[in-house]
């Protein structure tokens, strides 16, 4: 045990700390646990709402990114993306090894909390295991599904499925319907493939095989915008979807086919925009601030 955790802050800042943690997408998770509460603004007088909802935001991410840093030290050290707010810390070895201690730290004693409020322990603690057991799957070997694609896509769903699976429990709602489990599927299988294609150079020059790199950076396009147009269809058969929700993915959608046109154009050519060779700039399209090679966040 003394080599897994490691006595925590002792070379950990709170920099890096909040840095592993991704604030740029802390909203992922804050949206997959609001999804399940739409139309029940009874809960803001409601305290477990509020902790479950301060769980998602900071702890949780710890964990998912935290094992998530540790498994790719290889990759991130190549990757000028890292060492932000949005995409990650370039921490450490050392640093590294002290997030065990602050993960079962940051993430045992809300669940313990929650647990007590509501006298559900059994529940409580078999949903920390599980997402524990996900991660692990992910990141660690045997397994580390990471590095194994397609096998990385399944593995994140069922991981972020229990964001909302723990919010309905929490704030005693009902399961979401079918289609809209469905449109977050699709929601979230193509912003991870989009994210790995802007990995996708540095991870090939490690061992890890993720989805974009074994099928190539054109096909890993093709399947991001046919993930979104599912979107689209998805929502358009709901009987509450609305004209902004469909203008919301034509945007979404025209937005990625402008970045994936405008890098494929540099693919094709075999130069990036400052016309060196090597991997072509990523955009983030005609509505977002343009990104070059990941250095739009370095500021951050």
């Amino acid at each position: 045990m003394a080599s897994i955790f490691v006595k925590p802050f002792q070379t950990m800042d709170l920099k890096t700390l909040l840095k592993i943690s991704r604030p740029g997408l802390w909203l992922v998770y804050v949206w997959l646990y609001m999804w399940p509460t739409g139309g029940h603004g009874e809960l803001a007088g409601s305290f477990k709402f509020w902790l479950g909802l301060v769980y998602c935001i900071l702890p949780l991410n710890l964990m998912v990114y935290g094992m998530n840093d540790m498994a790719d030290l290889d990759v991130d050290a190549i990757n000028d993306r890292k060492n932000n707010y949005m995409y990650g810390a370039k921490a450490t070895k050392q640093q590294l090894s002290e997030v065990p201690s602050i993960i079962m730290l940051t993430n045992g004693l809300p669940i313990i909390l929650m647990a007590a409020l509501t006298g559900k322990w059994v529940w409580y603690i078999t949903w920390l295991l599980l997402a524990l057991l996900v991660n692990v799957a992910y990141n660690r070997r045997p397994l580390i599904l990471s590095r194994r694609g397609p096998w990385e896509l399944p593995c994140m769903a069922a991981g972020n499925f229990l964001v909302p699976i723990l919010s309905c429990k929490l704030n005693n709602l009902p399961l979401p319907p079918l289609g809209s489990w469905l449109f977050h599927l699709c929601m979230l299988w193509r912003t991870h493939i989009w994210f790995e294609i802007m990995d996708m150079y540095d991870d090939a020059k490690t061992d890890k095989r993720t989805l974009a790199v074994k099928v190539g950076h054109s096909w890993s396009c093709v399947l991001v915008l046919t993930l979104t147009s599912a979107e689209a269809v998805v929502v358009t058969g709901r009987d509450h979807a609305g004209f902004f929700n469909l203008w919301s993915l034509i945007i979404d959608a025209v937005d990625r086919a402008w970045n994936i046109a405008d890098i494929s154009c540099g693919n094709l050519l075999g130069v990036n925009k400052r016309g060196a060779r090597g991997p072509p700039t990523t955009y983030l399209g005609p509505f977002k601030g343009r990104q070059r090679d990941g250095k739009f966040m370095e500021a951050l």
